[in-house]
């Protein structure tokens, strides 16, 4: 995927990133081996959506991942163990407050 806006990294740890681009306003989202790629509306739904658990379910595999989260792309699914539907929703969580954050000053200047 060739990217030629300027990109702004917002949060990175050592299992993924989010970044912005400064010109669409599009949030990239690098969790492990996934990339998402959402406006500012369709990135607060999704961490609504992980947060609230919704569209997911338990889910055991033989390879520890124990929840299944249902897309809107027919059989196409994602699967996270706890762990990882903590840490991405802790990259998710502190995204939005930086985000937050950042609208508030704007505001206040």
């Amino acid at each position: 995927m060739t990217h030629q806006h300027p990109f702004r990294t917002l949060l990175e740890k050592e299992y993924g990133y989010v970044g912005v681009c400064e010109i669409c306003k599009v949030y990239h989202i690098a969790f492990k081996n996934i990339m998402f790629c959402l406006n500012e509306s369709e990135f607060e739904w999704f961490r609504q959506l992980l947060t609230e658990k919704r569209m997911m379910e338990a889910y055991e595999t033989p390879h520890g991942k124990e929840l299944i989260h249902y897309t809107p792309l027919s059989n196409f699914y994602l699967l996270f163990s706890y762990t990882e539907l903590s840490e991405l929703l802790t990259l998710l969580n502190e995204v939005a407050l930086t985000v937050e954050a950042r609208k508030m000053l704007k505001n206040v200047n």
